[in-house]
């Protein structure tokens, strides 16, 4: 299968850009091509005071890797969006911030009903929960070419 995940990894550090990453790492090694669309600027610095990156990974990198979204390129969004309506069979958003929503929801749009889509999203406690509403809107793991998501922890 052809899995996108959209989400911060290195060089973003923390626990949103670890497990992105390892998802990718072991989405492959079951069999899967997979891809990684993450950020080269994820949201404005005045949002996130502190240190958005890191110059040394925090695990291995994954190599295939597209460093194209910013939150200043809504045409980037729609552009990435159509580009996986083409090249994905899944598109799984990681969900870390409420920033990162319209971003996501303009990569929705470009890839319109074509692809199966799920989204992972942070839980706020300190852990990551999988989960959200599938493509038909029910929550179920449901959409258009099959269910994925997962009840969050």
């Amino acid at each position: 299968m052809r899995i996108v995940l959209v989400g911060p990894t290195f060089p973003y550090k923390g626990g949103g850009a670890a497990h992105t990453t390892e998802l990718a790492h072991r989405l492959a090694a079951a069999g899967h091509s997979v891809t990684i669309e993450s950020w080269k600027a994820q949201y404005p610095g005045f949002l996130y005071p502190g240190t958005q990156t890191i110059s040394a990974p925090e695990g291995e990198p994954f190599p295939g890797t597209r460093r194209e979204l910013a939150w200043y390129r809504p045409d980037g969004w729609l552009r990435a969006g159509r580009r996986l309506r083409r090249s994905a069979d899944l598109v799984v958003f990681a969900v870390l911030s409420p920033v990162q929503v319209p971003a996501y929801l303009g990569i929705l749009a470009g890839i319109g009903r074509g692809s199966g889509v799920a989204a992972q999203g942070g839980t706020g406690q300190g852990g990551t929960g999988q989960g959200g509403a599938g493509r038909d809107g029910t929550g179920q793991g449901g959409t258009e070419q099959g269910g994925t998501e997962q009840g969050g922890t």
